[in-house]
């Protein structure tokens, strides 16, 4: 496809899932441990997944709706949001510590991410239909982006200067600079519900998971246009994470309840985890 841009039960998989042709690829050298936000109904967990044997181990509870994950600059403390709270959060590693932000106004925040040069907060919300961002001191977060239909996963680049975004309601992605100016559309068309975002540093791509379709996409910087990633990624394909440090590509499912993950070159599907209640976030820690 290519479109021109303008308590729980657990198990583990341990086998390979094909797709495509060809052996699979090598392990990586250093394998992350995955923390995960694990809701469904009233329930909401944090959850560990640790290599070798991908265990699945819960860290804590947390509010209803939990969403989305995110790791503070100094590597112990995660941040997640609370759909149904209106709140977002953060504690240790361990689940310790836990606080409310002062920050107020939330309708429905979704996905959260922590900027690596500045470590600032940035959210999605859609019942606000924005995007913003909070310095950790102000007493109000700034409002980057508005007037969006529903935006879900939010990519952020300080180093380039740019955030990005997927608009579920507008089947868009889109992007804006930081320092503040207009909105560029990368896509307008061939996504009818955009959920996952990752932006892959090699080459400046996008890899866009679309829940309607269950397929993941790769945005081109270059040529502008949407191509296939990985065409049947799942029934409904959420948060994509991008792990450069083995070039590796993690994606949840929210219908299947499982974590998968794929090398960035293509090659066959591993499945990490599956028999989860609903993952809604995750982040890759070393």
């Amino acid at each position: 496809m290519s479109v021109r841009a303008r308590g729980i039960a657990f198990t583990i998989l341990t086998t390979l899932s094909v797709v495509g042709c060809g052996e699979p690829p090598e392990a990586p050298d250093t394998e992350p441990t995955i923390f995960l936000v694990d809701a469904a109904g009233e329930t909401s967990r944090l959850l560990r997944i640790g290599p070798p044997a991908w265990a699945v181990v819960e860290v804590t509870t947390l509010p209803d709706g939990a969403r989305g994950l995110a790791l503070d600059p100094d590597g112990e403390r995660l941040i997640w949001a609370s759909r149904d709270g209106d709140v977002i959060q953060r504690g240790t590693r361990a689940g310790q510590s836990i606080e409310t932000l002062p920050l107020a106004g939330h309708d429905s925040a979704y996905a959260v991410a922590i900027g690596a040069e500045t470590g600032d907060l940035y959210w999605s919300d859609y019942g606000r239909d924005e995007i913003l961002r909070w310095d950790g001191v102000a007493e109000s977060p700034m409002v980057l982006v508005t007037g969006l239909e529903s935006p879900r996963a939010i990519a952020v680049d300080e180093r380039s200067g740019w955030i990005y975004w997927v608009d579920r309601g507008a089947g868009r992605v889109g992007r804006a600079p930081l320092a503040g100016g207009a909105i560029e559309n990368l896509v307008v068309e061939g996504l009818p519900a955009p959920y996952g975002l990752a932006l892959d540093p090699i080459d400046g791509s996008l890899l866009v998971a679309d829940a309607e379709l269950g397929s993941i996409f790769r945005w081109d910087p270059v040529t502008a246009t949407l191509g296939s990633w990985l065409p049947d990624a799942g029934t409904h394909p959420s948060f994509v994470v991008f792990d450069e440090a083995t070039e590796w590509v993690y994606w949840t499912d929210n219908r299947d309840n499982v974590l998968r993950r794929r090398s960035r070159n293509g090659g066959v599907v591993e499945v990490i985890a599956e028999g989860l209640a609903g993952p809604r976030g995750f982040v890759l820690v070393r």
